[in-house]
């Protein structure tokens, strides 16, 4: 089980930690966020498959929906990667 996270050095510094990675049915959002924004998870082309509002600094975003694949999720412009297994 792996972990992904980022951090961004600006004025509001956005810290993000996704895991696990890979997953299968469910991934964990942690943020830094100290207000609520939308987190959509795209595939390979771009396609948004799932949109959820993160509006705490933990939120579990259930994945059974999702085909095994590779997906980027993105917070505040900023895109991670994760592995649906």
């Amino acid at each position: 089980m792996g972990y992904l996270s980022a951090s961004q050095s600006s004025e509001a510094q956005l810290e993000i930690e996704i895991y696990p990675n890979p997953a299968q049915s469910e991934i964990t959002i942690c943020s830094s966020l100290a207000e609520s924004t939308i987190a959509e998870i795209t595939d390979m082309f771009g396609n948004v498959v799932l949109s959820t509002e993160l509006s705490s600094p933990k939120t579990n975003v259930d994945i059974t929906s999702v085909a095994a694949g590779i997906y980027f999720v993105k917070v505040n412009s900023r895109i991670f990667n994760f592995i649906k297994r």
